[in-house]
């Protein structure tokens, strides 16, 4: 299973793990407040939008899927997060796992696709962190990491 995981942490506070750029390369997007590891799709910056994704979903709309086709699935999926906001899932098609982090708003959107293929598990606990195993989720977690 490829590593899916994000974390994303209050500005005030810099309590975040450290991620090696040379254990995990292109794979890794990280700042003081956001990280984002991602094996399958490395993470994209669109203007303000940070985008990560597991799948290979599809639109429902003809000027998203030729945006996709253009420019691949992370420009057309911040095009439709500009426009349409958390809505923009309901026009995809697929299995798929969408984190998108806005960087001026600091806020994180997640999203599973509709039938529930996609899996995601997360933890808040001064700040937020997910991922599509909870292996994962708990071997970088600073806190306990008890399933309740």
């Amino acid at each position: 299973m490829n590593v899916f995981f994000g974390q994303a942490i209050p500005s005030h506070n810099k309590a975040s793990t450290q991620f090696s750029q040379v254990e995990w390369g292109p794979t890794l997007h990280q700042t003081d407040v956001t990280t984002f590891i991602n094996e399958s799709q490395h993470p994209e910056v669109h203007n303000s939008l940070v985008i990560s994704y597991l799948g290979q979903p599809t639109w429902l709309t003809s000027d998203l899927c030729e945006i996709k086709k253009q420019h691949g699935f992370a420009t057309s999926l911040a095009k439709a997060y500009q426009t349409h906001g958390p809505d923009c899932v309901g026009f995809l098609n697929g299995g798929f796992v969408i984190c998108i982090y806005d960087r001026k708003e600091e806020k994180v959107f997640l999203a599973i696709d509709k039938m529930g293929i996609g899996r995601l598990a997360y933890q808040e606990n001064n700040g937020l962190l997910f991922s599509n195993s909870i292996k994962t989720l708990q071997r970088f977690s600073l806190h306990n990491t008890s399933i309740n």
